[in-house]
């Protein structure tokens, strides 16, 4: 068996409701459930992707998206290196507070991470409730990178992921990304060991 290469950090954040937890099962278990409970706090699941030859294990933490739980979930921030900030194509509101997810996940993860906007539920076309121009305004504003998605019909599930993972593998071989350095929150080398030990 071919040894993993790499291992990144990756979460999902978003309001409630829009898709993360059937997000990640699609892409861990491809499973789907129609009516897929509300995450309290985090689940953590793994996927492994190969890219250029190289496995890299995705640790892929899933936060809650009411308010309530969101101070639990921050607590998982640090030093992931992939987000994936999801909302509903089906709620405006969701579309709304990505300006608020992304000040987090800039607050709060590694100095360097990469971010994708998924747009979830593509499927329930008749339910639409942003518009491609406001979408396309507020990638343009952000330069960020955008994809459409839908869980129940295993739309772009891998893409997402694989879109990102790719960017990030080829960060840190040319060097951009060091992982093991959060220049903001350095840790001696045993609190780092420690620190890892409980995330696997």
């Amino acid at each position: 068996m071919a040894s993993r290469d790499y291992s990144f950090k990756f979460l999902l954040v978003g309001n409630s409701s829009v898709g993360k937890t059937s997000i990640v099962r699609r892409l861990c278990l491809n499973d789907y459930m129609e009516d897929q409970p509300s995450t309290i706090g985090v689940e953590f699941m793994t996927h492994t992707l190969t890219i250029d030859g190289h496995n890299i294990k995705l640790q892929i933490w899933d936060t809650a998206g009411q308010e309530r739980y969101q101070s639990v979930g921050k607590a998982y921030y640090r030093n992931a290196i992939g987000v994936l900030i999801v909302f509903s194509l089906t709620d405006h509101g969701s579309f709304q507070a990505l300006e608020n997810w992304v000040d987090q996940v800039r607050k709060y993860c590694h100095p360097k991470v990469k971010m994708i906007i998924v747009g979830n539920k593509k499927d329930l076309v008749d339910k639409k409730a942003v518009t491609d121009s406001e979408i396309q305004q507020f990638m343009d504003s952000h330069n960020m990178t955008y994809m459409e998605s839908s869980a129940k019909i295993n739309k772009n599930i891998r893409e997402a992921f694989f879109s990102i993972t790719q960017e990030i593998y080829h960060s840190v071989v040319s060097g951009d990304i060091v992982l093991d350095a959060a220049p903001s929150e350095k840790l001696t080398n045993k609190a780092q060991q420690d620190d890892q030990g409980c995330k696997c």
